[in-house]
């Protein structure tokens, strides 16, 4: 049976006032697929462009950039997912738990600047098409600049502040990294007992997703704010031109 991945970052939900608008995009393609069939060649519904008012325009704005930011939080999930799960299924994976809990960590950080990404090509995008003022661009990208520096920080703090691992916790899954390649183990000195890589990758393990889970969270607020602002200041722009 396939594991549902449990959702630690809070989805970004379509706000309820764009729904009607949706809805009418919906009888859009309905009509195009009564007229022209399901488009399996080139996957797009051709959609009467005379019919798509200001509303629809900008309906689909806001439902692409969550679609955008969602695809980002569904990641992150399955990631920390990963991560939760490590510590005790890492004999049932390929390479070696330190070489897999780095990966999964610097995938982590990748999707995390994805969301600083699609805020800056949205805002600017929004600019270009007249939903906000233009000197918003600026002002909501040092808004958003500020509230990610704390990823920045949070990346500083894993990996103290060096291009490179250090730190204890990296240079006993480095060591059990070299040894696992080699096909031996690690023994304590004074007890002679084997060190199974599950105690350090827990240790972690656990730090890294209750951070990134925090983390992920904040930024998931922050987007639906953003969004929220963006459904009671682009109308007044959107509507005037019309």
């Amino acid at each position: 049976m396939r594991k549902i991945i449990h959702q630690e970052i809070e989805s970004v939900s379509i706000p309820d006032e764009l729904l009607p608008a949706i809805k009418r995009v919906n009888g859009l393609i309905l009509e195009s697929i009564e007229r022209d069939g399901v488009p399996i060649d080139s996957g797009l519904f051709d959609i009467d462009s005379t019919k798509i008012d200001g509303d629809i325009s900008f309906a689909l704005f806001i439902v692409r950039w969550v679609s955008k930011v969602e695809e980002v939080i569904k990641n992150l999930n399955i990631i920390l997912s990963d991560l939760k799960l490590l510590p005790n299924n890492h004999h049932l994976l390929a390479g070696t738990p330190s070489d897999r809990y780095y990966l999964l960590l610097r995938t982590c950080f990748y999707e995390f600047y994805r969301f600083r990404e699609i805020h800056n090509q949205i805002f600017k995008e929004s600019a270009n098409r007249g939903f906000i003022a233009g000197d918003q661009v600026a002002i909501h990208r040092k808004i958003f600049h500020d509230a990610f520096k704390e990823v920045i920080d949070l990346r500083n703090m894993l990996v103290h502040g060096s291009p490179v691992w250090k730190g204890e916790s990296h240079i006993k899954l480095l060591m059990h990294g070299v040894a696992t390649e080699m096909g031996f183990g690690l023994k304590n000195i004074e007890s002679g007992k084997i060190i199974d890589v599950s105690e350090d990758l827990e240790d972690s393990c656990t730090l890294v997703y209750k951070t990134f889970s925090a983390e992920g969270n904040r930024m998931s607020k922050l987007i639906s704010q953003l969004i929220q602002w963006h459904i009671h200041a682009a109308p007044i722009t959107h509507n005037s031109n019309q």
